[in-house]
Order: structure tokens, then sequence, then C-alpha cells
């Protein structure tokens, strides 16, 4: 089971950020408003309050200078307007787990201006500062960073580069030493070269799945006039993922409201952001191209199920709907689920 924002609040989130735009000067009260809204909605978000802390400490300091008056303006800067823009694309698609269970491994860790130890598994480890670590930092927080970065450096061996990248990108996006993201210091550096040598990235997979043996699986299914709606509505997902390469996000965004028929073919206009959406770049329109067998012709089989669907979606557009009651538009999760269920 997992939680996730209503529309209203995603509605509302998109209304709120309009006005902040490059260059412009705010009230600190309005800012503070933002964030506020933005913490309240973390619990939806997993990943939202590393896209927060740049903005709450940029109000708090603005606050600080200005001596508690809310109703003095604050300018935003670039890294607030990057993590407002990373909260455009995500907060519609995310969703959050109702329970997370009990964590398998627990690695606790402490520092002081001596040295750092760590304990996980019932094993021990620890020891001094070198001259180097301090004399690049003397700041508790930076050396209580530093010894949860030793400590999973220690237990967490088998870890491969792409775990540590991203890991190292979490922290670097709200944490920095002298001005300097945690990411770039140069210790990190040196550990995650070595760690690319001893343990690449490699591809998860060396081969691919025959695509053929899905074709004849489609064409060998009931005709379109008597297919079941569900086995129609695989088929067209499973049709315009293969024909497009889009991502189940991109599907899922398919409108009817925003689509032409140009000769024989169909065009969608994406009127969302997407997750690879960034300022002056977004996706071209997903065209779909009629092809001479119509058992497995994308666009036939669309037309087929706008009008089987035309009399059950009332007034949704969003082209993908659930197969049954109460035939409501899907989320990305699903269109993934239905892709995985008919290729098993």
């Amino acid at each position: 089971m997992t939680i996730s924002l209503t529309e209203d609040k995603i509605a509302k989130f998109y209304n709120s950020v309009k006005k902040f735009q490059s260059g412009h000067k705010y009230t600190i009260r309005k800012v503070a408003e933002l964030v506020g809204f933005l913490n309240s909605v973390c619990v939806a978000v997993p990943l939202g309050r590393l896209f927060t802390k740049v903005i709450e400490i940029n109000k708090a300091s603005a606050l600080n200078i200005n001596k508690g008056d809310f109703n003095a303006v604050m300018r935003l800067s670039s890294a607030d307007l990057g993590d407002i823009d990373w909260w455009c694309v995500n907060i519609s698609n995310s969703f959050a787990p109702v329970q997370r269970g009990t964590p398998s491994v627990t690695l606790t860790t402490d520092a002081s201006l001596v040295g750092w130890g760590a304990e996980c598994l019932g094993l021990s480890t620890g020891g001094q500062w070198s001259e180097e670590e301090l004399n690049f930092s003397n700041n508790i927080n930076y050396l209580e960073l530093q010894a949860v970065f030793l400590g999973m450096k220690k237990y967490f061996q088998n870890a491969g580069y792409s775990a540590l990248n991203t890991a190292r990108s979490a922290l670097s996006s709200f944490i920095s030493v002298n001005n300097v993201p945690v990411g770039k210091h140069a210790l990190v550096i040196r550990f995650m070269k070595g760690a690319f040598n001893i343990k690449p990235s490699l591809p998860r997979y060396i081969i691919t799945w025959d695509v053929n043996i899905v074709l004849k699986f489609l064409k060998d299914l009931p005709s379109l006039d008597t297919i079941s709606l569900k086995f129609l509505t695989y088929k067209l997902v499973m049709l315009t993922a293969l024909v497009t390469g889009q991502r189940c996000q991109t599907l899922r965004f398919l409108d009817l409201n925003y689509y032409d028929v140009v000769g024989d073919n169909v065009c969608f206009r994406i009127m969302n952001l997407l997750k690879q959406s960034r300022p002056g770049v977004h996706l071209n329109a997903v065209d779909l191209k009629k092809y001479r067998d119509s058992d497995l012709c994308v666009v036939r089989t669309l037309e087929v199920y706008i009008h089987r669907t035309a009399h059950l979606r009332g007034d949704h557009t969003q082209l993908f709907i659930t197969h049954s009651t109460p035939f409501k538009p899907v989320a990305c999760a699903t269109i993934a689920r239905w892709i995985k269920q008919f290729l098993s």
C-alpha cells in the first residue's frame, strides 16, 4: 500500500510556484509558505527533503539578516530555482509506502575533534583523524559526515560504484564544506575513483529478449472485435511502448485532448513536465504510424480502444484508464505492472 498526493494538492503546488521566477524578489513570508508546503507533502515524496534544504537555509539566513521580519524581501538563488524545478518534474509522480518495514542493517557512528568510531552488526571500527582531514575542516558537522562515510566504506565494501555514486549525489545536493559540495571533496573523489576501478558499474543485462515472441503473442490474441477490454488495454500499452520506446511516465500523459490524426498516423502532444524535461528542452510529439498488418497496427488498436472506452471514461481524457471499475486514469506504476504481466 502506498500514499500519493491528491490532484488538488498537486494543483495547489503548481499554482504556488508560478510566481517564483529567476531574479525576482519575494517576501520571506511567501518563501516560508512555500517551504512549509513542501515539508508538509514530503511524506508522499520520499526524496523531497533533499530538495527543500537549500531553500530553507537561504530563507533562515534572510530572516536572520532582517532580524526576524517576515515582510522583508529576499532573492531566490539559482540553486533554489533548481530545487523548485525538481519538484515541478517529480511531484505528480511520487509516492511512498505506508510502512517501510524494519531496517535490515543499522550503522551507528560518532565523531569528535580527535577521532571517529562506527559499529555495525556487532563489529566496531574507528581511528584518529589524519592531519589532512583536520586541515580541510575541523567543523564537527563535517567530521560527523566523514565518520558516516568511513563507516560505510568499512562495512559496505560490496557496494558497487553506481550505489556509492547515488549516495554521493544525494549528499552533495544539500551538504557542502567551505561552499564546496561534499561530493567534490578531494578524499571522496579519490575514493570514488578507487571504487570504480575495483567494482565498475557494468550493464545488468548482456542479452535482450526476442521481440518476435511478443509480436507473435500479440498477433495470436483474439481479433479486435472480440478481445476483452483487459487484453485490448494490454495490447495497446505493449504496442505503444514498442513503437515509441517511451517511458511509462510518457505513456501515462498521453491525452485525448492533445492528439491529432494526420493522414493514417496519430500524433500525441505531451503537455506535462517529464522526468527529462528542463528549461528549453521538452519531448517532441509522440507519433504512432499505421502498420500494414492490422493485428499489429497500433493506430487500429488505438481506434478500437478509444471507441470501447468512450462510455466508460466519463470526463477523464487521459488515454489509459483501468480496465475494470471504477475506470479511472492509471499511474505510471500501473502501466509498468501491465507491461511486466504481459511479458510474463
